[in-house]
């Protein structure tokens, strides 16, 4: 079956954001898909990455049926709607949803959401400390916590791509994969 789409996954700090915006500006087909979610904003948020929600909106979406996917992650609900991803497939471009690891392999095995390239990005902790710093939220128990957790889901049908140097590396070897899956 045809490849639907790009499931970017990973720990934090790793880049999957900055990832999926220079594979979006250098493939104008590769289009990010917006969320929904019940977190507060953050500083380092990509304008029209989140649609954010009350946890009463997000449960009237989730009990309708309108969401592709949905997750809890770290307290907070997440989400992809169905008309989200339709709208770019009926545009014969390539939707690309950033998810938890857990969801990712859920969407991987599934036949009810067609073929999804997974991708699981990471970087070594002490880089992604320094990224999390960087960007003004110094890593916490809870992230270090996290991390384990998410890579439990590090193997296939998750494709490990490490993020451990110039950014551009980790976007083409995306970009590979993307041409050798089509």
């Amino acid at each position: 079956m045809k490849q639907r789409g790009l499931i970017v996954t990973g720990t934090r700090g790793a880049g999957k954001t900055t990832i999926v915006v220079l594979l979006s500006e250098r493939l104008e087909i590769c289009v990010p898909v917006p969320a929904v979610t019940t977190r507060p904003s953050r500083s380092d948020d990509r304008a029209g990455a989140y649609e954010y929600a009350t946890m009463a909106r997000f449960a009237e979406l989730s009990s309708s049926g309108a969401l592709f996917v949905e997750a809890n992650y770290s307290g907070y609900e997440y989400g992809i709607e169905h008309a989200e991803v339709r709208a770019i497939l009926a545009r014969q471009q390539i939707p690309v949803m950033t998810i938890t690891p857990k969801l990712a392999v859920q969407v991987a095995h599934s036949r009810q959401h067609g073929t999804w390239l997974p991708v699981f990005v990471d970087s070594p902790d002490e880089l992604l400390d320094r990224r999390l710093a960087d960007d003004g939220r110094p890593a916490t128990q809870e992230d270090r916590l996290q991390r384990v957790a998410d890579r439990e889901f590090r193997q296939p049908p998750l494709v490990l791509v490490e993020n451990a140097g110039a950014i551009e590396t980790a976007v083409d070897q995306i970009e590979e994969l993307l041409h050798s899956e089509r």
